[in-house]
């Protein structure tokens, strides 16, 4: 049970993290969907943020483990 517990933390970090980085995006550079498509802006964005969103989850998964093993 509490595997289960520990990857629904996983997943909504993930989350989180993703869509913190798109609403940021969104924030910056949402204005320049009215010229060159929306389409285009809201990939890009979601894209990046998948990416960076994975990337923090990797890193936070791996500092998480690495002290874990430590103490």
């Amino acid at each position: 049970m509490s595997s289960n517990i520990k990857k629904r933390k996983k997943g909504l970090f993930f989350w989180l993290t993703f869509c913190f980085f798109f609403l940021l995006y969104l924030i910056f550079y949402g204005s320049l969907a009215y010229e060159f498509g929306f389409v285009y802006i809201w990939g890009v964005g979601l894209v990046a943020s998948f990416f960076f969103a994975w990337f923090l989850s990797i890193i936070a998964f791996v500092l998480k483990n690495g002290s874990s093993k430590r103490g």
